[in-house]
Formats: C-alpha cells, sequence, structure tokens
C-alpha cells in the first residue's frame, strides 16, 4: 500500500501540522488541572475568568481537529479513491480538511484576542503577550493546514478553489482585529 503512494511536500506539511495540533493538545490537556486565566478581554463574556475543565476541552478539541487532519489527508494520500462524495464542488475529505483547518485557525484568533494573564501551578504565571503568540501559532497551523489543502486541488473544480480561497481571506480579515483590538 506505500510503496504506491506518492507522498509531496504538501502531504508532509498537513501532516505535521495535525501532529503539531495533536501535541498541543495534549500539552493542553496535561497542565489543564493546573490551570487558571485570570481575566479575559471582555470581562462581560467569561465572568472573570476560565478554569481548567475548559482548558481541557479546549485541548481534546485541538486532539480531535489534529486527528482529523492527519487521518483523513493520509486516507486521501493513500487511498484517493476512498472519499469520492462532492459538496460545494469539494470532496468530502478536502472539506473536512478545510472545516479542522479553519476552525483551528478560528481558536487561534480567539485565544490571541482573549489572551490575558494565566497561572499554572507549580509553574507560575503567562503573560497575555505570551498567550497571545500561542495564539497566533495555533492560527498559523490551521492557515497551513488550509494553504496545503488548496495546492492539493488547485487543479480540480474551481468551486472548491473558491472556497479555500475564500476561507483563507476570510482568515486573513479576521487577523487585524484578534492582533491590535
Amino acid at each position: 500500500m506505500l510503496k504506491n503512494a506518492k507522498f509531496q511536500v504538501k502531504d508532509i506539511v498537513a501532516a505535521a501540522v495535525g501532529i503539531a495540533l495533536i501535541a498541543e493538545g495534549l500539552y493542553v490537556v496535561s497542565i489543564s488541572a493546573w490551570t487558571t486565566v485570570e481575566k479575559l478581554r471582555g470581562d462581560y463574556l467569561a465572568g472573570g475568568g476560565v478554569l481548567g475543565q475548559t482548558v481541557t476541552i479546549a485541548g481534546i478539541q485541538l486532539m480531535i481537529l489534529g486527528i482529523v487532519l492527519v487521518s483523513i489527508w493520509m486516507l486521501r494520500t493513500l487511498k484517493p479513491m476512498a472519499i469520492k462524495r462532492v459538496f460545494f464542488g469539494i470532496n468530502i475529505g478536502d472539506l473536512s480538511i478545510l472545516a479542522a483547518g479553519f476552525i483551528a485557525a478560528l481558536e487561534g484568533l480567539y485565544v490571541m484576542y482573549f489572551a490575558s494573564l494565566t497561572t499554572i501551578e507549580r509553574f507560575g504565571t503567562i503573560r497575555g503577550g505570551t498567550v497571545s503568540i500561542a495564539g497566533f501559532q495555533l492560527f498559523l497551523l490551521g492557515a497551513i493546514a488550509i494553504l496545503a489543502l488548496s495546492f492539493k486541488i488547485r487543479h480540480s473544480d474551481p468551486r472548491g478553489r473558491r472556497l479555500t480561497l475564500g476561507s483563507i481571506v476570510l482568515l486573513l480579515l479576521l487577523l487585524p482585529p484578534a492582533l491590535f483590538l
């Protein structure tokens, strides 16, 4: 099966993005029991902070997004005909990769916008700027997954290209408010 598979750089990059999301999710889950986010920007949204259980859920979500990215991308690379269904001019496997990358990027934007002082017991405090950098890194991982997908489907249906291009443009338009507000 692996002898006939043709891996390209974009396949390896997309798999690495998924593995990085899984690793980040594992790290977040491992420290979540000792984590307390002091105050969020716009305190009216969260009522003062975030507890460790919420951080655990965010870590599990990152792990699931990474697993989806890696498994669908590998399935698509190893058995290209396994996922044939088309929705919005893009097959379901590509659409799930697009959705996982988009959700990861939006989560990164959320972390950048609401970055604040974070306390981790047995470790200390992390300033909001450092948390914002971590959110930007998460945003980049999601954007790289979408870009790798856009290179994968550039010769296919134009509707799929428009969908990936539109999602990249939307994420880029959402980036400045997250960084500067």
